[in-house]
């Protein structure tokens, strides 16, 4: 699903349904750190080696604890005993040093593995995942989340066909009707508040995006109860920072497409778009294509954008 369609929040649900009977693991790609080799189980390991519980068991890891000392160097901090190698040690060796310790962590019982953003994820971490479930996946529920629009690094498209493969079953999030967002608006409104009107505006103003949908009812919330009157929408400041950051991501030539449609305020063709924004037509195509993909644009009924 697209970025605010609610998968983190789903799977965090799913962690408390599941309870302290069954660990959770997790795992978050972090756009700033998609080019550090194994940044999401380095952090993983990190955390774990901050708890006690996790501390004293490192020893059982024995040879593969030098190997992560190389990546994790906290790892000489709970056991200065741990094995010094001479020379860096390969992708393989790596691998199965992380999935050791992975076990260590589930413990005995069963345990949730998340993959949050796996889009957001470096090649190496994003390579392990098929490791980890050759070597060792029973008792483990591994779920991934990621955005189509997001191509993430070059073997995303591979592991994620095997594991298609391996009977992974996908679950596509997709945006709110009008019909649930009268259900979350409808405790919040004054009385004599047309819900279904309500509701129909706030889904012209966030498409459906449950993250926007969210945070524009908490903005209005905090300005008092649900006015009657909503023509003017408000976009929370946690939708501004949220959107300045997905627009900075962009191309230069998409900047411009979208800054040209914000201006035009209503459907426009390819080449009024071009003409606006001093774009040639080639980059106007293409910057809108990455701006469908990216959600932040829509083709309209007659085919305008």
């Amino acid at each position: 699903g697209e970025a605010g369609e609610g998968k983190t929040r789903a799977l965090r649900h799913l962690a408390n349904l599941l309870g302290s009977p069954v660990r959770t693991l997790w795992l978050a790609g972090h756009e700033s750190e998609q080019d550090v080799p194994y940044a999401p189980l380095r952090a993983l390991v990190s955390a774990w080696l901050d708890r006690a519980a996790g501390a004293a068991v490192v020893p059982r890891l024995g040879q593969h604890a030098g190997t992560l000392a190389q990546l994790v160097p906290a790892i000489r901090d709970v056991w200065p005993a741990a094995p010094r190698l001479e020379d860096r040690v390969d992708d393989a060796v790596i691998a199965e040093a992380f999935t050791r310790a992975l076990l260590l962590m589930r413990g005995a019982g069963r345990a949730l593995v998340v993959l949050d953003d796996l889009h957001w994820m470096d090649d190496a971490t994003v390579r392990w995942l098929p490791y980890a479930l050759r070597r060792e996946a029973s008792g483990l529920l591994i779920v991934l989340t990621r955005r189509p629009s997001e191509s993430g690094p070059a073997s995303l498209g591979p592991v994620l066909a095997d594991l298609q493969r391996r009977g992974a079953v996908t679950v596509p999030f997709s945006p709110l009707s009008r019909e649930d967002l009268e259900l979350l608006a409808a405790p919040l409104a004054e009385p004599g508040t047309d819900a279904r009107a309500f509701a129909s505006r706030l889904h012209d103003a966030t498409a459906g995006n449950a993250l926007f949908a969210v945070e524009t009812l908490r903005e209005l919330w905090q300005r008092g109860p649900l006015p009657i009157d909503l023509r003017d929408v408000p976009i929370a400041p946690t939708l501004r920072d949220a959107l300045a950051a997905r627009v900075g991501r962009l191309s230069a030539a998409s900047r411009d497409a979208l800054a040209a449609m914000a201006v035009l305020d209503a459907p426009a063709s390819a080449g009024v778009i071009a003409a606006t924004a001093s774009l040639s037509a080639d980059a106007t195509l293409a910057a809108l294509e990455t701006l469908l993909r990216a959600q932040l644009a829509r083709p309209s009924e007659d085919g305008q954008r």
